[in-house]
């Protein structure tokens, strides 16, 4: 089903989430947020408390300081009835899209032949003696695991280059 939302308003979307909240991790309020950490281990945290799905994206939005949120609401006219006459379950239809095109990578060949190339939904992680490592769930239901490094500069997924910030959460 397409999206109601315009496609120039997805792409600025997903242009804001990658300059301001895929590179952060959501904290309690009062808490520094880490600049290292990345939407997929805040992912991985809301998956373990049982808290992945609509409240993960609605989260990573938030994560987006109030001033540039704001700004791409209102220069998109997202609510406004003059303008997309979008609502909530508009906007989490594209969130829905944005996150699904984060969490999609492609098997490296380091994890096999028989693996490489295949595209796949980032599912989970593990730490196993000093290495992370991520689990690809493929098309065809199969589950691969192997090491995060080998995926690192997949992570973007199209998305420009990020740069670390800091600050507190919203």
């Amino acid at each position: 089903m397409p999206l109601k939302m315009k496609p120039e308003t997805v792409e600025a979307l997903k242009k804001l989430l990658a300059e301001h909240s895929v590179p952060r991790k959501f904290q309690p309020k009062g808490q520094s947020l880490d600049p290292a950490a990345s939407v997929y281990e805040m992912f991985a945290d809301y998956k373990e408390a049982g808290k992945e799905g609509m409240r993960f994206r609605w989260d990573v939005l938030w994560t987006v300081p109030n001033d540039a949120r704001r700004a791409w609401f209102d220069d998109h006219k997202v609510y406004d009835r003059d303008g997309q006459d979008l609502n909530d379950d508009h906007l989490d239809s594209a969130l829905r899209q944005i996150m699904t095109e984060l969490f999609t990578v492609k098997v490296p060949e380091s994890w096999g032949d028989d693996y490489a190339g295949l595209e796949g939904q980032v599912i989970g992680w593990q730490d196993v003696e000093g290495s992370r490592l991520v689990t690809v769930e493929v098309a065809d239901g199969r589950r691969i695991m192997g090491d995060e490094q080998d995926l690192e500069t997949q992570f973007t997924h199209e998305l420009p280059p990020v740069p670390a910030v800091g600050g507190m959460a919203p």
